[in-house]
């Protein structure tokens, strides 16, 4: 990843989904994206910057920092499911 952006990881997930789909029995319209902790960051960028690319996400133990800089308003509706927990020792109810 480059810098706060996650350009780099963006651009290379996008290519990976689009070659799966372009190249393997792939069905578009049931490519979902999920992750945990980072990767629930990750799975928030994705869904923000390609969402056409995923039907839904999932998102586990993670919360998105309010200032992030990362977030944006994402230009489709897509649906996501989020799941935290309140006793999580890395990722804290109250942040921090």
């Amino acid at each position: 990843m480059r810098g706060q952006t996650g350009a780099l990881d963006v651009k290379f997930l996008t290519a990976l989904v689009e070659r799966l789909i372009n190249n393997y029995d792939v069905n578009p319209s049931q490519v979902y994206v999920t992750g945990a902790s980072k990767g629930r960051l990750m799975t928030s960028t994705m869904l923000i910057e390609a969402p056409d690319l995923f039907a839904a996400g999932v998102a586990f133990i993670a919360n998105l920092p309010q200032q992030s800089v990362r977030l944006k308003e994402p230009a489709l509706p897509t649906p996501l499911l989020v799941t935290n927990v309140t006793k999580d020792p890395l990722m804290k109810w109250d942040g921090g």
